[in-house]
């Protein structure tokens, strides 16, 4: 995830390659990349928002801002 322009932006071709949760987008990406945006959208900010609410010691984010 990214924050530009005042928009947070998530972009899954930018995933770890052992992520799991994303598996099967490329090939939805091919045949509808509306919905595979939106899927992959929703799954990576529900992953975002559960870590963060977690508060587990030793979770650290790193935020890059664009300007």
């Amino acid at each position: 995830m990214t924050y530009e322009n005042g928009d947070v932006i998530s972009d899954y071709s930018k995933r770890a390659k052992t992520d799991q949760s994303l598996k099967g987008i490329k090939k939805m990406a091919k045949e509808n990349p509306e919905e595979a945006h939106a899927v992959a959208d929703q799954i990576i900010r529900n992953t975002y928002r559960t870590l963060m609410t977690r508060g587990q010691k030793g979770a650290l984010f790193f935020v890059l801002i664009r300007s």
